[in-house]
């Protein structure tokens, strides 16, 4: 039965309502020598610890298989790979002050490429600025040059006003651009065109030579720093120690390598990160060793500060016996009133009973189902019960009628 919109009514509870499940994530004591994040995945509780013997040659297979390549740029690295560990290295230069267990010369290493970078894109900004003079102090001194760059300058603005009619941008003329006290307004304007002010000024730039001195690319720029050898070697070095922590942006890699998907919850975040294999990242000369990683299949672990914990999550399902009697006996009311039934013993024992019927044999539905099925049946009962009554309404009507009519034939028969 569908029931009219206007007419909905309340829903108080779900069939599945009935039962409620929480989840419980218990954690379990698991080895801390430097290696908790393969005891936690790999390791058996075998005297009331979680560890595994294999930790350590895990650690060094990890080492191994990274140690294949070279650097990011190694034309052998998997794509999927050197995504990843791009993504993951980007990160330790953003946030490796803040990284529990790394190495003082990973530390060191990592300044001096961030001074690197830093340095990179301020000698490009300080080439940028100096090109921008030229091109201001030559606009001041040159007139043919000044018309040049003035046609630049007011093509962009006309063609930015007819794109973008709500930022409409006076265009003044040369003359007011030469003043004084719009000498802002010109460097902005150049700055805004300043590429094709180069070339008007060096008739012997090229596009590439351009890009190469004054623009700043910082994915350029980290790629040329993130791609060196010693960065990538310094990284292996530190990760085969077995203090070294393994960090979120690594799991999906060890993921990937022992072929095992993760689950892990963090201290202080809601939900988990699921971890799947990515057997993309796994070059063909490579050959997993399956008797190392047991070929497990799926776990579940805890990162709670700087320790990895073997975790299990529990499932129960608890009865809420006197809300759902509740829910039913306001759902009860409803149907009641929507059949414009009275709320008397007998009617509800009847409407309860049925309503109890559907809800047991759909279990799985939603409750709208089950009001809407029991709204239907107690209808058809009601009509039921006023059918006989109508029945009997008519015949006596009928009866009175065919008897007038046989009295109104004999009186005009006489």
């Amino acid at each position: 039965m569908t029931i009219p919109e206007e007419q909905k009514l309340t829903t108080y509870f779900e069939v599945s309502a009935r039962k409620f499940k929480t989840s419980e994530v218990v954690k379990y004591n698991t080895a801390g020598d430097g290696n908790c994040f393969f005891h936690a995945v790999f390791g058996e509780n075998s005297s009331g610890v979680y560890k595994t013997d294999k930790a350590q040659a895990m650690r060094q297979e990890w080492y191994r298989f990274l140690g294949q390549f070279k650097s990011l740029s190694d034309p052998k690295m998997p794509n999927a790979l050197k995504g990843h560990l791009k993504d993951f290295f980007e990160y330790m230069l953003n946030n490796i002050w803040e990284m529990p267990n790394v190495s003082k010369g990973m530390k060191e290493l990592i300044g001096e490429i961030n001074k690197k970078v830093d340095d990179i894109i301020n000698k490009s900004a300080e080439r940028k600025n100096a090109l921008k003079n030229k091109i201001i102090e030559k606009f001041s001194e040159d007139e043919e040059f000044r018309r040049e760059i003035y046609e630049i300058i007011r093509r962009s603005i006309n063609e930015r006003n007819v794109h973008s009619p709500e930022e409409q941008r006076d265009l003044l003329n040369i003359e007011d651009l030469l003043k004084k006290e719009n000498e802002k307004i010109l460097c902005d304007r150049i700055d805004e065109e300043l590429e094709s002010c180069a070339y008007i000024l060096d008739t012997t730039l090229t596009e590439e030579k351009y890009k190469e001195e004054y623009v700043t690319n910082n994915d350029i720029i980290l790629d040329s720093v993130l791609d060196q050898e010693a960065f990538y070697q310094t990284y292996l070095e530190a990760i085969q120690k077995q203090g070294y922590f393994v960090f979120h942006g690594e799991i999906g890699i060890l993921a990937s390598l022992s072929n095992t998907e993760i689950e892990a919850y963090f201290e202080g975040q809601e939900g988990t990160t699921i971890y799947k294999p990515d057997l993309n990242m796994i070059n063909p000369e490579y050959v997993r060793k399956d008797e190392l990683w047991n070929s497990k299949e799926r776990e579940t672990i805890y990162l709670e500060g700087n320790h990895y914990s073997r975790v299990k999550v529990i499932t129960k399902e608890i009865q809420e016996q006197e809300d759902f009697l509740l829910a039913k006996q306001l759902q009860i009311d409803e149907i009641l009133e929507y059949c414009n039934l009275s709320k008397d013993i007998s009617e509800r024992v009847e409407v309860e009973k049925r309503f109890d019927e559907l809800l047991a044999g759909n279990a799985d539905g939603k409750i709208g189902d089950v009001v809407g099925q029991c709204i239907n049946d107690v209808q058809q009962r009601i009509k039921c019960l006023e059918e006989p009554v109508l029945s009997r309404r008519c015949s006596v009507e009928e009866a009175h009628v065919e008897k007038a009519f046989h009295q109104q034939q004999q009186i005009l028969a006489h």
